[in-house]
């Protein structure tokens, strides 16, 4: 009878433990976000795309294109940095469905400020309606946040822009 015991405690333990270890909370997925920056240019000529609709050096704007293999490619046309920037880079976060991508770079060494093109893949990005928030250096205080929000439930691309109005946009 004490073997009987003694297995029937050792099997509860470990059933417990398996249950413990196997049963993950679900939104520790949703905290991490797979991918980021994989490019960024140098400073944008104004001269190399003038005569284009979409080229607007008034405007801080997103283009992307969301794939059925899941992934998320996003272009961020006109982010505004140092002329000098030494690297420019991004710590993307996740929290639920919010995306927030944050821009730096890790110099401003000149006394001058221009645009840039910054690329950006997120594989694996599951269906879904996200927020994403980008925090970028040069965007004065009372300019509009570049924020919106994607419904990914199906592939899709699209544009969001914002105006802006001072140094370095005009």
């Amino acid at each position: 009878m004490k073997h009987r015991e003694i297995f029937s405690i050792i099997f509860t333990y470990m059933l417990f433990l398996l249950c413990l270890t196997g049963c993950e909370n679900v939104t520790d997925d949703n905290t991490a976000i797979e991918g980021g920056m994989t490019a960024w240019s140098g400073c944008l000529d104004r001269m190399d795309v003038q005569g284009t609709e979409s080229d607007d050096f008034s405007r801080d704007c997103i283009y992307w294109n969301y794939s059925s293999d899941r992934t998320l490619v996003m272009v961020h046309q006109y982010a505004a940095f140092n002329c000098c920037p030494g690297d420019i880079d991004a710590d993307i976060t996740m929290d639920g469905s919010a995306i927030t991508i944050s821009e730096y770079s890790t110099e401003a060494a000149c006394k001058c400020n221009c645009l840039y093109r910054l690329d950006y893949a997120f594989p694996k990005l599951h269906p879904g309606r996200y927020t994403f928030q980008f925090e970028e250096p040069l965007r004065w205080q009372d300019d509009p946040v570049l924020e919106f929000s994607l419904d990914l439930e199906f592939p899709g691309s699209g544009t969001f822009c914002v105006s802006r109005t001072r140094y370095p946009w005009r």
